[in-house]
């Protein structure tokens, strides 16, 4: 069985798999940064596909430019902090927990 996954779901996952990117090059370990940046990616695919995304392409290409693409590259030029991080994806992770009953 592979139930839709809700926007909220698919961005509180986003939000770990970055968190992973981030400890993963603080800790010098820039292949799993890498292949954590893939994963990244293409949970930001399936929010692009998502039927209820509508305004939010925008906001999921920013995130992949910032938080990604910028954050592996040689000399990123935005200088993204895990604690913005955190911030950023915190009430979407609280939000898919409350939506399954969890919290």
């Amino acid at each position: 069985m592979n139930p839709q996954r809700t926007t909220q779901f698919l961005m509180a996952n986003l939000g770990v798999e970055i968190t992973r990117l981030f400890g993963y090059k603080k800790n010098g370990n820039i292949a799993d940064a890498i292949t954590s940046g893939k994963r990244a990616c293409k949970i930001i695919d399936s929010l692009e596909s998502h039927h209820d995304i509508n305004g939010g392409k925008k906001e999921v290409e920013m995130i992949r430019e910032v938080m990604i693409n910028d954050a592996l590259s040689i000399k990123p030029k935005y200088h993204v902090t895990e604690a913005q991080i955190s911030s950023y994806f915190a009430p979407f992770s609280m939000r898919a927990l409350a939506d399954n009953g969890i919290v």
